[in-house]
């Protein structure tokens, strides 16, 4: 029994060489879409920071409106009391004006009955 020809181990290291390149060929691509995976993973991570560090500052700000919501409910507060404390001081200065007007109108009832 022979062995193969030179022809046949020719055709054999041909097919050989051919499928290594394409499996070469086959590596590159994915060697460069693995770069291209890793430049968008790098572009998804930088854009993650960006949204954590605007997030934090949200917060913050958030934080600090709260501070100044309760310190304006507060004043609010206060300013109500102010002014029902005013409406009823302003009541009774009302009464008290028109008790004096009528005791003056009172008074001048009675000078202008004794005359």
């Amino acid at each position: 029994m022979a062995g193969p020809t030179t022809q046949q181990l020719s055709d054999r290291l041909e097919k050989h060489e051919k499928a290594l390149r394409d499996l070469e060929q086959t590596v590159q691509t994915l060697v460069e879409r693995v770069d291209n995976a890793r430049g968008d993973v790098k572009r998804i991570d930088d854009s993650l920071n960006r949204a954590m560090e605007a997030l934090s500052k949200t917060a913050a700000q958030q934080a600090a409106l709260e501070a100044k919501h309760s310190s304006l409910e507060k004043t609010i507060d206060e300013v109500k009391k102010s002014l029902e404390e005013r409406d009823r001081k302003q009541w009774i200065l009302w009464v008290a004006i028109i008790g004096i007007l009528l005791t003056f109108v009172a008074n001048l009832a009675v000078a202008l009955l004794r005359k």
